[in-house]
């Protein structure tokens, strides 16, 4: 049997973070490729960059970490960027701008070259340009024309919705996801079971809820797994819901253990409290 192999499909960006006027690669998909990389599973990247310094950073940070990018596109324009603030540490999103990632999307060689790894992980968020209701219904379209035929290749599928409460995509995607990942910071306690049990009926075999300092809980149909966050000294929190996600799917891809693969990913993860930038 093959070792497991990872592609990660989604946004990159720059993070630039004016008060210290230093800048980062990041964006949820390249942090989670490096996670899953750094934790010894062989991982590939789906996205693009621009034509200017900023593409050639991601592209730098990529290659640095081994992460297999030969379908990473280069379109001429600018790449993605987010401004950050940290306030106590905990990171801040003041402006983004999407750029040349606004009309990404698939091509099949992208497909045929998906067909050499065992799973795949969606971020969702490449092309999430929402201006307008018909931009909203064309986004929703993409993803799910993007993830059904995925599916219909036979690879296993990851999808990070972070906070994205948008209730359609959530739907029509269930059925076709292994692993449903989920950002609820502030879900009250009393809530988690019944939220799990709803995600979970929609589909998903999986579903995890991450909660910041109050750890993650995970429900796979039958047991309700809970795990505590790793206590450190917080100097930025940018990348930490990433890198916990990348940790936890190579621990999970080779073992299938949801206790034991929250426990490894919520130890990884805390390390990147204590760096800035997402890595």
């Amino acid at each position: 049997m093959n070792p497991p192999e990872i592609c990660i499909i989604g946004d990159n960006c720059v993070d630039l973070y004016p008060q210290q006027e230093k800048k980062y690669a990041g964006g949820n998909a390249v942090n989670t490729a490096v996670a899953v990389k750094r934790n010894g599973i062989e991982c590939g990247y789906l996205g693009i960059v621009g034509n200017d310094e900023n593409g050639k950073r991601i592209i730098d940070a990529l290659q640095k970490e081994t992460i297999d990018c030969q379908r990473l596109r280069q379109q001429e324009g600018n790449t993605a960027w987010t401004k950050v603030l940290l306030d106590e540490g905990d990171r801040i999103f003041i402006e983004d701008s999407l750029e040349v990632q606004k009309e990404w999307d698939l091509e099949e060689q992208d497909y045929l070259y998906l067909d050499k790894f065992n799973w795949v992980h969606h971020t969702i968020f490449s092309n999430w340009n929402l201006e307008g209701k018909n931009k909203i219904q064309d986004y929703e379209r993409t993803i799910l024309e993007q993830v059904s035929t995925i599916r219909e290749r036979g690879l296993n599928l990851s999808i990070d919705f972070s906070e994205k409460f948008d209730q359609d995509l959530i739907v029509s995607l269930g059925p076709l996801v292994e692993v449903g990942i989920f950002s609820r910071p502030g879900i009250p306690d009393l809530e988690i079971p019944q939220t799990l049990q709803t995600l979970h009926d929609l589909g998903f075999g999986l579903v995890i809820v991450t909660m910041g300092e109050r750890g993650s809980a995970a429900y796979d149909g039958q047991d309700v797994f809970r795990q505590a966050a790793v206590p450190v000294e917080v100097i930025d929190t940018l990348g930490v819901g990433d890198a916990f996600i990348g940790a936890f799917l190579a621990q999970y891809v080779v073992n299938s253990s949801v206790p034991s693969s929250l426990k490894h990913a919520a130890e990884y993860s805390a390390h990147y409290c204590t760096v800035e930038g997402a890595f």
